[in-house]
């Protein structure tokens, strides 16, 4: 149910990023974030994760495809 919403929020433009608060909590890929627009920060912490997707925003960087790119590169 949850998840259902946040695809629907990412369909309007929201960037949903799915993070853990766990210290060693890599967040990997899962099949339907493509298909929801969701973005994973793979191996960052949840603070690193913040600061790289501002500063994505900041640079005019909204696409998740894109942003994937930039976490998947870290």
């Amino acid at each position: 149910m949850v998840r259902r919403e946040l695809a629907r929020f990412a369909k309007d433009g929201l960037i949903i990023v799915r993070a853990s608060r766990t210290d060693e909590g890599l967040v990997d890929r899962e099949p339907e974030d493509d298909a929801n627009g969701f973005v994973a920060v793979r191996a960052l912490n949840l603070q690193k994760a913040r600061i790289l997707l501002q500063l994505l925003i900041a640079n005019g960087i909204s696409d998740p495809g894109a942003i994937q790119s930039a976490f998947d590169n870290r």
